[in-house]
């Protein structure tokens, strides 16, 4: 049996460096040098292999994550996060592998295809498959009167580049593919170009709106996700079989 390290983008040249290869055909996964040793344990690595690439032997995620609503925002549109929230997110929260795990377990779960298109990775196009963190945003007023504004993570979701350009529209702009962006959303809803402009100037204004406040950002549901079953350095790791579909 090999089994396969999860390796965040910036590590994978320093598990090359200690003897893993690349799995062809999947970028993130890297197969352990096999041992010599004679006591060999199940998956052909020795105890020594096992402490040194430590750092990425992790028990795969879950796929199913307490509290989240797999159903939330299942049709493509513009939702950009406001100002006030920037960099406040679980991508800024976690560490690299771990973030690599959550990104394994959205596409994984998803079957490695983007969950709004379709669309399977396409490396010469430059067409990846990412983690997105859906937010929902609700106000209420306080026990003191104030106005109470939350913005929840409520769902992880896996899609491709060209949707994640169509979401986070204020980036695209910015970055000169305004209208490939737009393309992509009205081609994927099957809109007329007049319903795909209108739906972004209403995100653009919601969004110039949000910005004006400070937001209660919870990202609950995967930061209890993690602590219940991300294995830290203090624990021995743990090797279980992750899933790949066909």
């Amino acid at each position: 049996m090999t089994e396969e390290l999860i390796v965040p983008y910036n590590d994978r040249q320093e598990v090359e460096s200690l003897g893993a290869t690349k799995v062809k055909g999947k970028t993130n996964r890297y197969s352990l040098p096999v041992s010599d040793e004679v006591n060999l344990l199940p998956f052909g690595a020795d105890s020594a292999t096992i402490k040194k690439f430590s750092k990425w032997y992790h028990q795969q995620l879950p796929w199913e994550i307490f509290g989240e609503d797999r159903n939330y925002s299942n049709i493509l549109i513009p939702k950009m996060i406001p100002k006030s929230s920037w960099y406040n997110n679980v991508r800024a929260a976690v560490d690299d592998v771990q973030w690599e795990l959550v990104k394994e377990l959205a596409v994984s779960r998803a079957h490695y295809r983007c969950e709004y298109c379709g669309q399977s990775p396409n490396y010469p196009r430059k067409i990846y498959l990412e983690a997105h963190e859906l937010f929902d945003f609700t106000e209420r007023t306080g026990n003191s009167g104030q106005i109470v504004r939350n913005q929840t993570l409520t769902r992880i979701a896996c899609i491709c580049t060209e949707c994640h350009q169509s979401i986070h529209f204020g980036k695209a702009n910015v970055d000169g593919i305004a209208d490939k962006a737009l393309n992509h959303l009205i081609t994927v809803n099957n809109w007329q170009l007049a319903r795909g402009i209108k739906v972004i100037n209403k995100a653009i204004d919601t969004w110039e709106e949000r910005s004006n406040y400070e937001w209660n950002v919870d990202i609950s549901i995967i930061s209890n996700h993690l602590e219940k079953y991300f294995t830290n350095g203090d624990v021995e790791p743990t090797l279980t079989a992750i899933p790949f579909p066909l």
